[in-house]
């Protein structure tokens, strides 16, 4: 027997519709855990689960502050081109 991901009528429409990565996956791994966590029943990984949730944010929070940097880099490079031109162009005149 083969569950397949059940539409709930409370949901609004978009929700009714799609499903995120993270179900699609739990559901492939495991039909029955997927079914469970539908209903809201408590898992028996939830410390693994919250460790992970934990790691991403922090890593997507990493990564966010990594691209800042690099376009504040970007930036002061930018400037320094640019007052190298006008300290070159400065001894020309």
């Amino acid at each position: 027997m083969t569950l397949r991901p059940p539409i709930s009528g409370d949901q609004p429409p978009r929700e009714r519709r799609y499903r995120n990565a993270s179900e699609l996956g739990s559901f492939r791994f495991c039909e029955r855990a997927w079914m469970f966590e539908q209903q809201g029943a408590p898992s028996e990984r939830e410390p693994e689960r919250m460790t992970g949730t934990a790691y991403h944010q922090q890593h997507g929070e990493q990564v966010s502050q990594a691209w800042r940097v690099r376009g504040i880099g970007r930036w002061f490079l930018l400037l320094g081109i640019l007052l190298l031109l006008l300290g070159l162009w400065m001894s020309m005149r």
